[in-house]
């Protein structure tokens, strides 16, 4: 089973599934009788079925979508590693409510940052609460930056973490505090901005691609999250869960989402 995230979908690019495509049930060839080989026509039937969906150069880029994929992003985006946060500061994470979303809620309170996050359901709000987020803010309605501004106050968020930056980056940068950063994990188009709001506060923005943190950086990632599994502070949150044959459903359903809730799973079985 593996977890599907915007930045799974990212990092496939153009090898995205073909929606018109239809998977058969089978395609190996039994070469034997009895359980041993059925698994065998089984295993070739799963191997089949992901180069159909995505084709040989799909299926290695796929295979480096690691389960757990979230935790790490969300390490790396810089609430330990990237922008420094430190306990005490905000951090705002825009679109908590996905994988990536949630594993930084729960890792920013239990490094105690005030946590602020966003969602684009009642649904996917509760979950951004039951997660760690001191407040959560519904993204979907036009005043929802200026109920930010107001809770926060003149001293604004130290950092926020970016899920749509296309979107919402102008935005962030209306929010933070002198030095904030904005760290961005995902983004599916261009964006003006005005330098001038991040020259006043002297703001930095930092883009985070998993796929490019050296060894060393894995390695403490890792090592925090096993401490955090061993301490249960960390708790993926399981969302709409897919069979191999509906992949191409669930790239449609992760694009085109109205309010993210959980971790989005493809089954192999």
């Amino acid at each position: 089973m593996w977890g599907q995230s915007c930045g799974d979908l990212y990092s496939l690019g153009d090898l995205q599934p073909d929606p018109s495509s239809a998977l058969h049930t089978r395609h190996g060839r039994v070469r034997g009788r009895g359980s041993r080989g059925e698994a065998r026509e089984e295993l070739q039937d799963r191997r089949q079925s992901f180069h159909h969906q995505y084709g040989h150069r799909g299926v290695r880029r796929i295979h480096r979508c690691l389960p757990g994929h979230s935790f790490p992003t969300a390490w790396e985006s810089g609430l330990r590693s990237r922008a420094q946060a430190t306990p005490g500061e905000t951090v705002l994470i825009h679109g908590a409510s996905g994988g990536v979303g949630v594993a930084a809620c729960q890792m920013a309170r239990a490094y105690g940052l005030k946590v602020l996050g966003t969602a684009g359901s009642e649904s996917g709000m509760k979950v951004v609460l039951g997660n760690g987020a001191h407040k959560v803010f519904n993204h979907r309605e036009t005043d929802y930056v200026d109920k930010i501004k107001e809770y926060v106050g003149e001293e604004g968020v130290n950092v926020i973490i970016e899920m749509l930056a296309n979107v919402n980056l102008s935005k962030d940068l209306q929010l933070l505090s002198q030095g904030g950063r904005v760290i961005i994990v995902g983004s599916r188009g261009p964006i003006e901005i005005n330098p001038r709001d991040t020259m006043k506060k002297e703001a930095s923005i930092i883009g985070v691609s998993l796929y490019s943190s050296s060894k060393v950086e894995l390695q403490q990632s890792l090592a925090a999250l096993i401490a955090g599994n061993e301490s249960c502070w960390l708790r993926p949150v399981i969302g709409p869960r897919y069979q191999l044959k509906d992949a191409a459903q669930a790239h449609r359903d992760i694009i085109d989402s109205q309010g993210a809730s959980g971790k989005m799973v493809l089954m192999m079985s």
